[in-house]
C-alpha cells in the first residue's frame, strides 16, 4: 500500500499551482513518477483549488460552503452514511424528516428538515461524512463537544446530536432564514456605520466562541447569516464545520459514539481538527493511504480571501488561534465596507493568492477604494447611500488604522482578541479615540470636535482659525528664506490641516432633517465662497478641496457646479504642477465625464484626447486609469454613434487590463460589455454575442451574481437578441432585468427606469402600441414623483410616448410630450446633440401626420443638413432623417426626391455594414416602392425580395411590418409577369396607394 507524507503533498500542490496546465503536466510527472497515487491524490486537490478560485468567495450560499476546500464528495465509502446513499425528501434521520437537500462538503451534508416532537419547527440537519471509522466517530464526537458549549444569540444554536439509523451521524442545528450579510448590506444600502453595527454582533458571537475554547477558521460572508428578529437586523454565525479546539486533545480525548464499523485509528496517530500532523501506519480495514489523503485534503480547510497568513503557510497550517479570526473578521469588514477584499484573486492561482497573503500587507481600505474607476466607485457609494468621496473619507483615518490592525501579518501586531476589535469600532463610532491610531495633538482635536458638533457656523469658525494659523506659518517660513524643504513640509502640513476641515464638512449628513441649521447646498456655496481667501497661499489644497466639492455636486447631479469647480481645480494644477503630472490628467479625464454627461460633447472629446495623450507621453503610464480614461473617451464615441471609433477604444482597453491589470475582473467585463455594444450596433451581431456573455461571467466572478451588473448585461443582451430575430427572448431578458434592477433600487433609480423604458421601447417597435402606451404613461408617472427628478430621464420618457401616442392616433396628446422633452433637451444639451434632433425629428414626422407634408419636408431638409454639419455625412443618424425624409416625400408623391433619400440612407447602412439590420430592411421595402412607381419593375422586385426576406429573419411572424413587406414582394413579382397589361396597372395602383397612406401616417400605418 503506497503512503505519502501530507506535507509533500501540499509541497507538490502549492508548486503546480504556479504552473501553466502544459507546465503542470511535465511537473507531475517528473515528481510522481512511479507513484500513480499521488499524483491522482495532487491532480484531485488541484482541480478543487481551481475550482474553488473560480467560484465567488463573496456570495456563494453558505450550505455549499460547508466543508470548503475538502472532499467534495467524488469518492465513494462511508462518507454518506453506512449506505452511502444521498438522503431525499421524507427521509427520516432519527426523529427529523429531510425536506430538501441545502448543501455538501467534504465534512457533511446539510439538509433542511423538519422536527415534529417536543416541539415542531424546521431545522438544519448536518450528516456527518466519514463516520464509518473510529477517527470519524472521534471527530464527530470532538465537534459535538465544542457546538454544544455555544449558546449565543449571534451564534446559529446547536439543538441536537447522535447516530441514527444506517450509522448515520447528525448534527441539528437552527436553521437561520436569512441573507448573507454582504446581500443585506447592500440590498438595504446600509451605511458605514450601520454595517460596522452589524459586525459588531458577529465579533460579539465569534468572541463567545473563543470564550469557550473553539476557533472558527472559516468567517466569511457566507457564513454570516443576517435576519430580520422582532425588527432588528441579528447577524448569526454558523458553520463551525472545520473549526479547530484551542485544546488541542480535544479529539483524542474524545470518547467515541457508539455506531458500527467503529475500527481503532491507525497505531501511534494523534489527531486532532482538520490541519493536525501525524503520522500512522495503517489500521485493520483503514488504510495508511486514506488517512493521509485526509489530512492533505483537510489542509484546505477555509476560503482563500479570507485566510489569516498563518492558516495560509503551505507547510503547517493547523497553526491557528483566536487572532486568526481576528484577521478573518477584518477582511469581513473591509469587504462590507469597501466593496472589495484587499487581495484579488490572481489569475495564476490560488497557491499565488496565499504567499500574497503571507508576504504582502493589505492596502489600506480609503487607498483600496481611491485605486478603484469612477464608475465602480459610484456604483458601491450607491449600495451605501453615499457619494463616492464620502466613502473613502469616512475610511480614511480611524479605519484605515483599525483594519490595519486587525490585518496585520504578523499576529503579535494584531488585535489580541475580537473584543478588542469590537471595542476599537465602537470608539470610532462613538468619535472616541482609538486605540489602533497613535494619538497626536490633531487627531485628539478632531475627535473632540465631532463629539461636540454644534452648528456648521461654529465648526467653519474653527477650521477658519486653524487655516489661518497654518498659512501664517507657511508666510513666515517663506520670509524667514527656509530652504525647499521647510517649505515642502508646510504645504503637506497645510495640506493636512485642510483634510481635516474636509473631515469635519462630511461629518454633516446630506440627508439630514430641513430644519438643521445648513443644507448640503449651504455648506457648499459657503465652502466656494470662503475657499479663496483662506487658501489663497495653498494653490494645491485648494485645487484639492474644490475638487472634493466637486464630486459631492457630481454626486448630487449638480453637473453644471462641479464643472466650474472641477474646471477651477484643474487650472490651479496646470499652474503649479507639470503637465503630466497623474493630478493634472486624472483631473481632465474626471472633467470629460462631466462634460458628456452634460452633453458639451466637443469639449467632454478634448479634454479625454489630452488626457490620453499626457498617458501615453509618460512612456509608462498608470495602467488602471489609463485604461478608464479611454474606455470613457469610447463611451463617448459611442454616445455620438460613431461605433467604430468606440469599438476600437473599448479594443484597446480590454487588451490592457487583459494584460496589465488581470486581477481586476470587474474591469475587463466592463470593456468585454462595451465592445459588445459597439459592434452590435455596427451590425456585427455574431461578433457582440460572445463577448457579452463573457462580460456576465467576468461580472459574475468580480461581483457575484445579484449584482446589477449582471443584470445590464441581461438588458444589452435583449438588444442582440433583438437584432438575431429573437424577439421573445429579448422581451423576457429585458422583463428579467428589470424585475432585478426593481429589486436593487428604487423605482425611480436610472437603472429601472432604462430598463422600463426599453421594455416599452420593444413593444413599440413591435407594433403593440397599447400595451407601450400603458407601460410608459405609468413609467413617467413614476419618473415624475420624485421632487427634483432627472429632468434628461424624463424627457427621453416623454419623447418614446410621443411617438408611440402618435402611432396611436393621439396627436394632440403626443406632441405636447414631444414639445416637452425638446425643451427640456434644448436648454440642457443644447439645438446640436442628437437627442435634440431626434425630438425634432418626431415632430417633423408629426406634422406630417397632420397632412402637413410640405412644411414637414422643409423641417427635416433643415434637420438633415444640420445633422451633417455637426456629425459627418455617414452618420447613422443622417441615415436616419434620410430614411424619414424619402417617406414624407414619397407620401407627397415627390417620387424621385424620395428615391434620392431612400438610396442615401441605404448607402450610409453598407458603409456602416449594417445592410442587414431591420432599418436597412425597412428602407430597401421604400426604395422597392419608389422603383415601382418610376417604372423600375425589375430593380422593385429585386429590392422588395429582399426586404422581405430581411424582415423575416429579423421579425416576429404576426410583425406588421414584416406582413407589409411579404404583400409588397408578392405584388411586384406578379407585377414583373402579369397576364395582362391591366392586371399590372391595378397591381402597381394598389401598392402605390397603400405605400402613399403609410408614408402620410394613416391610423394603421406601418414602417414608421
Amino acid at each position: 500500500m503506497e503512503t505519502m507524507d501530507h506535507q509533500r503533498v501540499m509541497a507538490l500542490v502549492d508548486a503546480a499551482l504556479d504552473l501553466d496546465v502544459s507546465a503542470r503536466q511535465a511537473f507531475l510527472g517528473r515528481e510522481c513518477a512511479g507513484r500513480p497515487a499521488l499524483r491522482a491524490e495532487i491532480e484531485s486537490l488541484l482541480a478543487e483549488e481551481d475550482e474553488a478560485l473560480h467560484a465567488d468567495f463573496l456570495d456563494v450560499p453558505a450550505a455549499l460552503e460547508i466543508g470548503a476546500w475538502l472532499d467534495s464528495g467524488h469518492r465513494s465509502g462511508p462518507g454518506r452514511g453506512a449506505t452511502g446513499r444521498s438522503l431525499t425528501a421524507s427521509d427520516r434521520v432519527g426523529s427529523y424528516r429531510v425536506l430538501e437537500e441545502l448543501g455538501r462538503g467534504g465534512m457533511g451534508t446539510v439538509y433542511l428538515a423538519e422536527q415534529h416532537e417536543p416541539i415542531q419547527r424546521r431545522i438544519a440537519l448536518k450528516v456527518i461524512h466519514g463516520f464509518g471509522t473510529r477517527w470519524g466517530s472521534r471527530r464527530f464526537a470532538a465537534e459535538c463537544r465544542a457546538l454544544a458549549r455555544l449558546k449565543h444569540p449571534n451564534i446559529a444554536a446547536v439543538y441536537d446530536a447522535g447516530v441514527a439509523d444506517e450509522g448515520r451521524a447528525f448534527v441539528a442545528m437552527e436553521w437561520v432564514e436569512g441573507s448573507h450579510i454582504t446581500d443585506w448590506c447592500d440590498r438595504r444600502k446600509l451605511s458605514i456605520r450601520d454595517r460596522i453595527e452589524l459586525v459588531l454582533g458577529v465579533c460579539a458571537g465569534v468572541g463567545h466562541a473563543h470564550q469557550k475554547g473553539l476557533v472558527h477558521r472559516d468567517l466569511k460572508p457566507s457564513n454570516v447569516l443576517v435576519s430580520d428578529v422582532d425588527g432588528e437586523a441579528v447577524a448569526k454565525v454558523i458553520d463551525f464545520g472545520i473549526a479547530r479546539s484551542l485544546d488541542d486533545s480535544e479529539v483524542s480525548t474524545a470518547g467515541a459514539l457508539e455506531g458500527p464499523s467503529a475500527e481503532p485509528p491507525p497505531d501511534g496517530a494523534r489527531f486532532s481538527v482538520p490541519g493536525s500532523s501525524a503520522p500512522g501506519s495503517s489500521a485493520p480495514g483503514a488504510s495508511a493511504l486514506e488517512h493521509d489523503l485526509e489530512l492533505s485534503r483537510s489542509l484546505l480547510a477555509g476560503s482563500p480571501i479570507y485566510m489569516s497568513p498563518e492558516a495560509a503557510a503551505p507547510v503547517d497550517r493547523s497553526d491557528v488561534d483566536t487572532r486568526s479570526d481576528v484577521y478573518s473578521l477584518g477582511i469581513l469588514l473591509y469587504v462590507l465596507l469597501v466593496g472589495k477584499p484587499p487581495f484579488e484573486v490572481p489569475e495564476m492561482g490560488v497557491g499565488a493568492l496565499l504567499r500574497r497573503i503571507q508576504t504582502t500587507d493589505p492596502l489600506d481600505a480609503s487607498r483600496r477604494w481611491s485605486g478603484l474607476d469612477t464608475e465602480q466607485q459610484v456604483r458601491l457609494a450607491a449600495l451605501r447611500g453615499v457619494s463616492p468621496g464620502r466613502v473613502e473619507k469616512s475610511l480614511r483615518g480611524d479605519l484605515d488604522a483599525i483594519l490595519g490592525k486587525a490585518l496585520a501579518r504578523q499576529r503579535d501586531e494584531r488585535y489580541s482578541a475580537v473584543s478588542e476589535l469590537a471595542a476599537d469600532l465602537r470608539r470610532h463610532l462613538s468619535d472616541q479615540p482609538v486605540e489602533a491610531r497613535e494619538p497626536s495633538w490633531g487627531y485628539q482635536l478632531l475627535r473632540f470636535a465631532r463629539r461636540n458638533l454644534g452648528t456648521v457656523t461654529a465648526v467653519a469658525a474653527v477650521v477658519g482659525v486653524l487655516i489661518v494659523g497654518v498659512a501664517a506659518t507657511t508666510l513666515e517660513a517663506r520670509r524667514a528664506n527656509l530652504e525647499a524643504e521647510r517649505a515642502r513640509q508646510a504645504l503637506t502640513e497645510a495640506e493636512q490641516v485642510s483634510d481635516f476641515m474636509i473631515g469635519l464638512f462630511e461629518t454633516v449628513d446630506p440627508d439630514r432633517s430641513a430644519d438643521d441649521p445648513e443644507s448640503v447646498d449651504e455648506l457648499l456655496a459657503r465652502a466656494e465662497s470662503t475657499i479663496d481667501e483662506e487658501l489663497a497661499d495653498q494653490p494645491l489644497a485648494k485645487a484639492r478641496f474644490l475638487q472634493t466639492i466637486g464630486s459631492v455636486a457630481f454626486n448630487r447631479a449638480d453637473l453644471e457646479r462641479a464643472a466650474g469647480l472641477y474646471e477651477k481645480s484643474l487650472d490651479l494644477r496646470r499652474q503649479h504642477l507639470a503637465p503630466g503630472h497623474a493630478h493634472v490628467v486624472r483631473s481632465l479625464g474626471s472633467l470629460g465625464v462631466i462634460y458628456r454627461r452634460q452633453g458639451r460633447e466637443a469639449e467632454a472629446e478634448a479634454a479625454l484626447v489630452e488626457a490620453i495623450e499626457l498617458y501615453e507621453s509618460s512612456g509608462q503610464p498608470e495602467i488602471a486609469p489609463y485604461a478608464a480614461t479611454l474606455s470613457w473617451l469610447a463611451n463617448l464615441h459611442y454616445q455620438q454613434k460613431r461605433y467604430e471609433d468606440a469599438a476600437a477604444g473599448h479594443r484597446q482597453a480590454l487588451e490592457l487590463r487583459r494584460q496589465e491589470v488581470p486581477e481586476s475582473p470587474g474591469a475587463i467585463g466592463e470593456s468585454l460589455n462595451n465592445l459588445s455594444l459597439a459592434l452590435r450596433d455596427q451590425g456585427r451581431v455574431a461578433e457582440a454575442k460572445p463577448l457579452l456573455l463573457e462580460a456576465e461571467s467576468y461580472f459574475v466572478r468580480a461581483f457575484g451574481p445579484e449584482h446589477p451588473l449582471v443584470a445590464s448585461c441581461w438588458f444589452n443582451r435583449a438588444g442582440i437578441e433583438e437584432k438575431l430575430g429573437n424577439w421573445h427572448e429579448a422581451e423576457g431578458l429585458l422583463t428579467r432585468a428589470a424585475e432585478h434592477f426593481r429589486r436593487m433600487h428604487e423605482p425611480h433609480h436610472y437603472r429601472t427606469v432604462t430598463a422600463d423604458r426599453e421594455i416599452g421601447a420593444l413593444w413599440s417597435r413591435w407594433h403593440r402600441f397599447d400595451e407601450a402606451a400603458e407601460h410608459l404613461t405609468s413609467l413617467l408617472q413614476t419618473q415624475r414623483s420624485v421632487p427634483e427628478g432627472d429632468r434628461l430621464e424624463i424627457a427621453q420618457t416623454q419623447s418614446l410616448l410621443g411617438r408611440v401616442l402618435r402611432h396611436r392616433g393621439d396627436l394632440d396628446a403626443a406632441e405636447g410630450l414631444l414639445r416637452a422633452a425638446l425643451g427640456t433637451y434644448t436648454e440642457v444639451l443644447g439645438s446640436d446633440h442628437y437627442l435634440t434632433q431626434g425630438a425634432r425629428l418626431e415632430l417633423a414626422v408629426l406634422t406630417a401626420r397632420r397632412g402637413e407634408g410640405t412644411q414637414a419636408a422643409a423641417e427635416l431638409s433643415v434637420l438633415l443638413a444640420e445633422r451633417e454639419a455637426t456629425h459627418g455625412r455617414e452618420h447613422a443618424g443622417v441615415a436616419q432623417i434620410a430614411s424619414a425624409l424619402g417617406r414624407v416625400l414619397y407620401g407627397e408623391a415627390q417620387i424621385d426626391a424620395a428615391d434620392e433619400a431612400f438610396s442615401r440612407a441605404l448607402g450610409i447602412h453598407g458603409a456602416a455594414g449594417n445592410e442587414s439590420s431591420v432599418e436597412a430592411a425597412k428602407d430597401q421595402l421604400w426604395l422597392g416602392r419608389v422603383r415601382l412607381e418610376q417604372g423600375r419593375v425589375d430593380d422593385a422586385s429585386s429590392l422588395l425580395e429582399r426586404s422581405r426576406d430581411l424582415l423575416r429573419q429579423l421579425l416576429p411572424p404576426e410583425h406588421p411590418d414584416r406582413l407589409a413587406a411579404e404583400a409588397d414582394a408578392e405584388r411586384a413579382r406578379d407585377l414583373s409577369s402579369p397576364p395582362d397589361a391591366d392586371s399590372a396597372t391595378a397591381t402597381l395602383g394598389a401598392i402605390a396607394g397603400a405605400s402613399r397612406a403609410v408614408a402620410r401616417g394613416g391610423r394603421n400605418a406601418t414602417l414608421g
